[in-house]
């Protein structure tokens, strides 16, 4: 697996950079002038973009994709970017339910099974955010 795969990229598919900026949630509802519900609503809906884990327990929106929900509205956005988003979306659900086929027994009790389901979730996980994975 290459370094590039595993950059997390905006909605238009570009490399996030050093000049590009995460925002927290509350700070995109402000923003948009939205309540963090409204927003997190719309997101569900694909109308808003998605949101991205940074580091453990945090989540944050890359602003470039905020900018663009801004300049298009809930409606067009979901036209221009909601078939990706929902492919994306069911690629991870799909990721998921592979990973969790493994029996929770024997990853609790097997090293080699923990590092395998953990290997095939990444590799989908890393498919899905390239926007190479299929969709099941």
């Amino acid at each position: 697996m290459n370094a590039e795969s595993l950059y997390i990229k905006n909605l238009r598919g570009e490399i996030v950079t050093g000049n590009d900026r995460f925002i927290r949630i509350k700070d995109a509802a402000a923003l948009c002038s939205f309540g963090r519900t409204t927003l997190l609503a719309l997101e569900e809906q694909f109308k808003f973009p998605p949101k991205y884990t940074i580091s453990k327990g945090r989540v944050a929106y890359i602003l470039s994709d905020v900018e663009e929900f801004m300049r298009l509205g809930a409606e067009n956005f979901k036209v221009v970017y909601g078939e990706q988003l929902a492919c994306r979306k069911e690629a991870m659900q799909a990721a998921e339910k592979e990973f969790f086929k493994v029996n929770k027994a024997e990853l609790e009790s097997n090293k080699s099974a923990k590092a395998k389901a953990l290997a095939l979730f990444t590799d989908i996980y890393q498919q899905v955010l390239n926007g190479t994975a299929e969709a099941a």
